[in-house]
């Protein structure tokens, strides 16, 4: 019954991870990420450079945290599925406590790393175009123009 009741709440976590896993995964398809950062941030249309005026920082860093959630979730399932084979060793407590804080120490500095690494080369860190936006009816929330169109305007 013991066994049972063990498989089941790591079967539970597991499954908890997976979904939430998922949606995290979705999270960071070029478009939602851009429709997500759109709601918070503001985004401007320079028609002299012809070109949009963001927060790029702020923008590879809302990417850095999406994907970091995507991999902490894979590490959460790691972990769960790792417990099922987890052995009684006698190794003390504060040893083990001790172990566990550097090896998550080191896999938290190395996700880091690597998602950085990994998101520099990809598309979807790539500087916003006014094309993209209007493909995905994203917003501008500005936009300058010359003297000769407020003219017209008002023409």
């Amino acid at each position: 019954m013991y066994v049972f009741l063990y498989c089941l709440s790591v079967s539970l976590q597991i499954t908890g991870a997976l979904l939430v896993a998922d949606i995290s995964f979705n999270s960071l398809k070029r478009e939602n990420v851009l429709k997500k950062f759109l709601k918070t941030n503001i985004v401007t249309f320079d028609s002299f450079k012809n070109k949009l005026i963001y927060d790029r920082e702020a923008f590879k860093e809302f990417v850095m945290n999406k994907a970091l959630l995507f991999i902490s979730l894979i590490f959460i399932i790691s972990g769960f599925m790792l417990g099922i084979f987890y052995l009684n060793d006698g190794l003390y407590l504060f040893v083990k406590t001790i172990l566990v804080i550097l090896i998550t120490v080191f896999l938290i500095f190395i996700a880091k790393m690597i998602v950085g690494l990994i998101l520099s080369k990809t598309k979807i860190c790539k500087e916003l175009t006014i094309e993209e936006l209007d493909r995905y009816n994203l917003p501008v929330h500005g936009r300058t123009i010359s003297i000769e169109e407020i003219e017209e305007i008002f023409k």
